[in-house]
């Protein structure tokens, strides 16, 4: 079931997160609440939340190390294709939220596919019988990827790429069990403000 994650001023009525098989849910939780604060911070139109089988260093967001072709998805069918690292590899599975006037609406790959196909975008021929199709980059995107089957990881992360016009910023938080899943380090942001989050 879709969900609609209904936002009255900086509060969510919902979470944007599920706890699935593998998960720790201490660490999902404090996630939850760092995804949140993060919305609140960009407000970003449309978000992509990414459950991921790895864990992140901070060479991921040195020097706000992302460019355009991050924001530029492509699709085959009804395959949407928003994460740059190799499926086969890392298992990602994506939610898609838009933002609306109730605060953000999930969206099946096909609607947003649908969507992103009444704009401009380019074609080409693809070995799998169907059209692969890339988009523009979007204006105003915030990409989560978030680390899968915490419970048998000893150290975890959440990293964030923001996307607003001409402005890109990324940050690296990273989590470990010893400490009950609360904030180790973190690259692009003060640790100690993320952990404030985590507090309070």
């Amino acid at each position: 079931m879709l969900k609609t994650v209904i936002r009255i001023g900086t509060d969510f009525k919902a979470d944007f997160l599920s706890v699935l098989e593998g998960d720790d849910p201490t660490f999902i939780r404090n996630c939850e609440k760092i995804i949140q604060n993060r919305i609140n911070y960009w407000n970003p139109k449309e978000l992509f939340v990414i459950h991921i089988n790895t864990t992140f260093s901070h060479h991921s967001v040195e020097g706000n190390c992302i460019n355009s072709r991050d924001f530029s998805f492509w699709s085959i069918g009804d395959t949407l294709e928003v994460t740059r690292y190799h499926p086969n590899i890392y298992q990602p599975s994506t939610a898609i939220f838009l933002r609306s006037y109730k605060g953000y609406e999930e969206k099946t790959a096909v609607n947003y596919i649908k969507r992103r196909k009444r704009e401009e975008y380019s074609t080409y021929d693809s070995n799998y019988g169907e059209k692969h199709c890339n988009y523009k980059p979007i204006n105003d995107g915030l990409i989560i990827y978030y680390s899968k089957n915490t419970l048998s990881r000893d150290e975890a992360s959440i990293m964030f790429f923001s996307k607003y016009e001409t402005r890109h910023e990324a940050i690296l938080v990273r989590f470990s069990k010893d400490k009950n899943w609360n904030i180790s380090d973190a690259y692009g942001v003060s640790s100690t403000e993320m952990q404030q989050v985590l507090d309070g």
